[in-house]
């Protein structure tokens, strides 16, 4: 049997795939025609999962609500990393506006950590049971989402900008790292994490995240508020319902996950 058939039949069930595999094998057929059978069989059955509710929450509600929100919290860190790394390579010292000191700011960032270390095992967790077969597309989709989905917004709404024309092969950099920095991120707050949450192997994640989602907040509305009294009200603190709303959105699928699939 061509090993390329073979590795297409392995999206289909693995009941499926065998009395398929077998089907073909008894009728002799291999090379180009097989793999048009199985491809035509796997594109027939992967239409079918999307005729169902969950993976459409899937695709939305986790790859475009918490993917975009998780991507803009990552960001954040990173640039809070970045400066602190730099300033201590360049001129030795710790990296302060003045608005808060370096303690708090480890705390903040430790916490962040942690909290997206959590919000990408869940986010995993529920998009795996949600998308069932479906997960290698949505499980793609929601790594580009995070990866690129913050960067692409500042791009567009022209925050961020290229001068001159970088070469044709940094268009990798929207797909994979293209520095030491930004793949230990991607393997230590992404990858990691979402491996263990989707097959389930975190233990604690609910309360974990529950936990995280609060101190990472709070701290979030300390720091805005020691920005607006360093600045003399020039820069006033967001509402609570603005603070929360970038958390919430990322976490939601801390309750989804309790409530459809408590019981599972």
């Amino acid at each position: 049997m061509n090993p390329l058939v073979r590795l297409t039949a392995c999206a289909l069930a693995p009941a499926e795939r065998e009395v398929v595999l077998g089907d073909l094998a008894e009728r002799g057929s291999s090379g180009a025609r097989a793999l048009f059978d199985v491809a035509g069989l796997v594109v027939r059955r992967q239409l079918l999962i999307w005729t169902g509710w969950r993976p459409w929450l899937a695709l939305i509600g986790i790859v475009g609500v918490s993917g975009y929100c998780l991507s803009g919290m990552l960001t954040l860190l990173s640039l809070g990393i970045f400066e602190q790394v730099t300033s201590w390579r360049h001129y030795g010292v710790h990296y302060n506006t003045g608005v808060t000191g370096f303690r708090d700011a480890v705390i903040y960032m430790s916490c962040l950590a942690v909290a997206i270390f959590f919000w990408t095992a869940i986010n995993a967790s529920l998009l795996r049971r949600l998308s069932g077969r479906a997960s290698w597309l949505t499980g793609l989709l929601f790594y580009l989402a995070v990866h690129d989905s913050s960067a692409a917004w500042a791009y567009l709404s022209g925050a961020l900008v290229y001068r001159g024309h970088p070469p044709a092969w940094m268009a990798i950099g929207w797909v994979l790292p293209l520095n030491v920095e930004s793949l230990l991120f991607i393997v230590l707050l992404f990858a990691i994490p979402a491996i263990c949450g989707a097959f389930g192997r975190l233990p604690a994640m609910t309360p974990a995240a529950v936990i995280c989602t609060l101190a990472a907040a709070l701290l979030g509305e300390m720091r805005a508020h020691d920005l607006q009294t360093f600045s003399n009200g020039a820069f006033p603190s967001a509402s609570w319902p603005a603070i929360l709303a970038p958390y919430a959105l990322v976490s939601w699928p801390v309750l989804a996950r309790y409530r459809l699939f408590r019981r599972g």
